[in-house]
């Protein structure tokens, strides 16, 4: 039993030339050699596969059942080869294409200006839509193939909906840099319980429940509730209270000293940004390369934001693949 074939690619070009012409002749006009030429490669491949590929006729040439077999693979591997082969031309120069992307506020402030940048240098023909929404909204239309990547923060996937890459992010307190606890390299629930907060309405689990016990044992009953990320960033720079977010977002505000974060460590809930695609949709190659430009983008800027935000400590994995 042969467990090793070498067949050279030439030798298969005049097989099938020869069997879509049904003469070594014919098929060695169109290929503009000798027919001897033919004649010669075929016969290497029957010594190779040491069976006949055509039954010799007066007029021409007739496939074995051997060389149907062949045949059936040369036709796939020369549909496989022209496909390899334009998408090699589209990467090179992605000539064609868009990319529908989904993400949180914060993620596309942050993260992907210098991301979508940098691939618009490279690939300036290949057009790209964002769109701004929730962890939730950005799921449901992965799943429902609405766009093509969404990178959001947390976030049940779905069963037809794939982790491509994942990063760690802090959760912690946000106030004004004059506060007293600004000084602090990490704070508890039982050092916010007389803080005036702010808090977010939609944020639900452990952090729901934190907000709650706040209010049941804060002696200020004072508290401001927003539903917008931003709305909440913006209030705690004019000293109206702290809030609990993460990072991403707000790294310049952060760099510039206009707010600081301070990290809050006695929460269940582990926060991260995720990337999702959808597992039944291949997609273009544009959406492969934007897509690795992401992935690889990842480990940078978590370490960018651990380092702003404080909590080094807590570096993951760099960025963590699907399976």
């Amino acid at each position: 039993m042969i467990s090793f074939m070498h067949v050279h690619i030439v030798a298969l070009r005049y097989f099938t030339e020869t069997v879509r012409k049904k003469s070594m002749r014919q098929a060695a006009e169109t290929l503009n050699v000798a027919p001897s030429a033919v004649n010669r490669q075929i016969l290497k491949l029957e010594e190779q596969l040491r069976c006949k590929l055509f039954n010799r006729l007066a007029d021409g040439v007739q496939l074995t059942s051997a060389g149907e077999l062949l045949y059936h693979y040369a036709r796939n591997m020369e549909r496989d080869l022209e496909r390899t082969i334009g998408q090699i031309d589209d990467l090179r120069g992605l000539k064609l294409g868009h990319v529908r992307l989904a993400a949180e506020d914060g993620i596309a402030k942050d993260f992907l200006p210098s991301i979508l940048g940098d691939f618009h240098k490279k690939y300036d023909r290949v057009t790209i839509s964002l769109e701004v929404a929730t962890g939730p909204e950005i799921i449901g239309r992965v799943e429902a193939g609405e766009v093509d990547i969404g990178i959001a923060m947390g976030g049940s996937a779905q069963p037809t909906v794939t982790t491509s890459a994942s990063i760690k992010v802090p959760l912690g307190i946000i106030m004004h840099a004059d506060h007293p606890l600004a000084g602090r390299t990490a704070v508890t629930e039982a050092d916010l319980v007389n803080e005036l907060m702010i808090e977010r309405s939609e944020i639900k689990d452990d952090v729901a429940g934190f907000h709650s016990r706040l209010k049941t044992s804060s002696i200020r009953r004072q508290f401001i509730n927003t539903n917008a990320s931003d709305v909440l960033t913006t209030l705690v720079k004019t000293g109206l209270g702290i809030g609990m977010r993460s990072p991403v977002g707000i790294l310049s505000e952060l760099e510039q000293k206009q707010i600081v974060f301070v990290r809050q460590t006695d929460l269940k809930r582990k926060a991260s940004l995720n990337v999702y695609t959808n597992a039944q949709q291949t997609g273009d190659v544009s959406t492969s390369v934007i897509l690795q430009f992401i992935r690889s983008a990842l480990p940078e800027f978590e370490k960018r934001m651990l380092h702003i935000a404080g909590g080094g400590e807590e570096t993951s994995d760099a960025s963590r693949s699907s399976h």
